[in-house]
């Protein structure tokens, strides 16, 4: 059955040339490697995580996303390498992702502070199938085209300051603005990116912790978007925490840390724009899982709140 006329006439097209481009994730805070290379190696061992985010319930055709991230560091810890994998799908659009991240970690002073240099190499894959859209003029060639597939290369990077108290990061994931389509009735350029991000830990008692954190997000023809999160951290081992999103919405979260290895996140967003008539809500649920690299490594010694 032909369908998603609105959605993905309104947010998949026109999105193209004015909207965010990127999947928009309510646990930033421990996916950074989706948006800034020089987070690969920043951590103790393997850390792997996968993220799935269902937009907008009952919605038919809002944005569905799933991101795979693993990194290490390498040659003695100087080096770190990563692979980001993002497969973000709106209505009759598809976009795949693979990012090669690399970075270079240079220690500032005796402490614990490091300044880490990241590059992304990317290949990104869209899919159109205007096929199934339902349209008034079944004649125009611009949606007789059946499935339309387009692959491009692209590069980035980013800039990670680190310690155990606080960070601070900025990327531009996508240098080059590339064409999405080859049809005619736009200019459908994936646009520039640009993050800032910055978070903090406060140790308020024995056992309880407080990390706020904020995300900045700039696109080129969009408003700048901020989250703003605060999340509190129980025995070390539960994460509560609320966000709210600049023209969106708000979004309550909750994580568990097991031995400090695992992790198991999820997060709920409600928006209080007028979507909020037609959907209940946002869904994201995160896995990670951190593998030790070292045989004495029982213990993280790498700050486990960033």
């Amino acid at each position: 059955m032909k369908k998603y006329i609105f959605l993905a006439f309104l947010w998949g097209i026109t999105s193209f040339c004015f909207g965010q481009q990127m999947p928009m994730f309510s646990q930033y805070a421990y996916n950074t490697l989706a948006i800034n290379p020089a987070f690969a190696g920043t951590k103790d061992g393997i850390d792997c995580m996968m993220l799935f985010r269902k937009q907008w319930t009952n919605y038919e055709g809002a944005p569905t996303t799933l991101n795979f991230a693993a990194h290490s560091a390498v040659a003695k810890g100087k080096v770190g390498v990563g692979l980001n994998f993002v497969n973000d799908k709106i209505g009759i659009s598809t976009n795949n992702t693979v990012q090669g991240a690399f970075s270079y970690l240079m220690p500032l002073n005796d402490k614990d502070l490091t300044l880490s240099f990241g590059l992304y190499l990317s290949v990104l894959n869209f899919k159109h199938d205007w096929g199934n859209l339902l349209i008034q003029n079944t004649n125009d060639p611009v949606f007789n085209q059946g499935n339309e597939t387009l692959s491009t290369f692209n590069t980035g990077f980013g800039l990670y300051l680190y310690s155990s108290r606080y960070y601070v990061s900025f990327s531009i994931p996508t240098i080059l603005e590339t064409e999405m389509t080859k049809t005619s009735m736009n200019e459908s350029l994936y646009r520039r990116h640009m993050f800032l991000k910055a978070g903090v830990h406060f140790f308020l008692s024995e056992h309880v912790d407080f990390v706020p954190s904020v995300l900045l997000k700039k696109v080129t023809n969009a408003n700048l978007q901020a989250d703003i999160t605060a999340t509190f951290i129980f025995q070390k081992m539960l994460w509560l925490g609320a966000s709210y999103r600049s023209e969106d919405g708000i979004a309550l979260m909750s994580q568990v840390v097991l031995k400090e290895r695992f992790r198991i996140g999820y997060a709920y967003d409600y928006p209080f724009t007028e979507i909020s008539n037609h959907t209940s809500g946002t869904h994201e649920i995160l896995l990670g899982i951190n593998i030790p690299t070292k045989q004495k490594a029982n213990i993280v010694t790498s700050p486990r709140y960033f």
